[in-house]
């Protein structure tokens, strides 16, 4: 067999995870991102996310993720299988491959400038500043009635399969397997007005949505002085206001229609579908 051309990806910054990646080097050189068979995401779940994204930049290479035995990452999308570089060689051998879709978000700032961005794990609407976030959100579904309500709380979380372990997690969300197209919408400190109670006692009740639902957010007052400002976080980075100080006013966000990646499914691969009552 062949030895794969890998390029292997870690943080410098991090001893452990520098001193995991070298033997991988080592033995098989580290190829351009243009010329490797795959990348190899040496440390946890965030070097995956990582990874991810120079996949989107790159001609399709797919992506293969360990974890530092000695690592204390909980690294649930990793491979804690991985620990020398015939463990990587014994994994490329017929390696099964998922797909996914990632999120696609594409923000409006009150001024009618939009920039697009994309995210494996989630898009999140947090409050920023002492007033509580209120969203006006609409639900659209292909061949189906659109449905819209207010949210008024601390902010909301519109999590993939893979980003479902994340921040969703934290929400109490329900957990679904990384090869699961669905799309969770998750809230954070809803609060209903009409009953004068938060929806349950864990907040927002998360829900399962279809994978071609199309979420649309208005966040009112935003752009008014001393209103209800909002940031929007994604994978890599996040917005609250344009470089001249232009607010955030609403986000569109979907499965993505035109990219996607391929990972290579762990060993163990499968999780609780209901880590948290809901």
């Amino acid at each position: 067999m062949t030895k794969p051309k890998i390029h292997t990806v870690f943080s410098p910054d991090r001893p452990l995870d520098k001193e995991y990646a070298q033997p991988f080097i080592d033995a098989f050189g580290q190829s351009s991102v243009e010329e490797a068979d795959y990348i190899f995401a040496a440390g946890g779940d965030g070097t995956t996310l990582y990874s991810l994204g120079l996949y989107l930049a790159s001609t399709c290479i797919p992506v293969v993720s360990g974890t530092p035995p000695n690592s204390n990452s909980v690294g649930y999308r990793t491979d804690h299988g991985i620990y020398t570089p015939e463990d990587l060689e014994q994994r490329l051998i017929d390696p099964k491959l998922i797909t996914l879709i990632p999120l696609e978000a594409e923000v409006t700032f009150s001024n009618g400038r939009k920039e697009t961005v994309h995210a494996f794990n989630d898009v999140s609407v947090l409050r920023s500043s002492r007033h509580a976030a209120c969203i006006d959100l609409t639900k659209i579904f292909k061949d189906k009635d659109d449905q819209s309500f207010r949210l008024k709380g601390d902010g909301m979380i519109i999590s993939t399969g893979m980003g479902s372990t994340g921040l969703n997690r934290s929400h109490r969300g329900q957990t679904l397997d990384i090869d699961d197209k669905r799309i969770i919408l998750n809230g954070m400190g809803i609060y209903d007005p009409e009953r004068q109670s938060l929806f349950n006692p864990f907040g927002f009740r998360p829900t399962i949505e279809s994978a071609d639902t199309i979420f649309h957010a208005q966040f009112a007052y935003a752009d008014k002085e001393n209103g209800r400002p909002v940031r929007v976080d994604y994978d890599t980075g996040s917005f609250e206001r344009d470089e001249d100080g232009i607010p955030v006013t609403s986000i569109k966000v979907k499965a993505s229609s035109e990219k996607s990646v391929d990972i290579v499914k762990k060993k163990e691969e499968g999780l609780p579908i209901h880590p948290f009552p809901i």
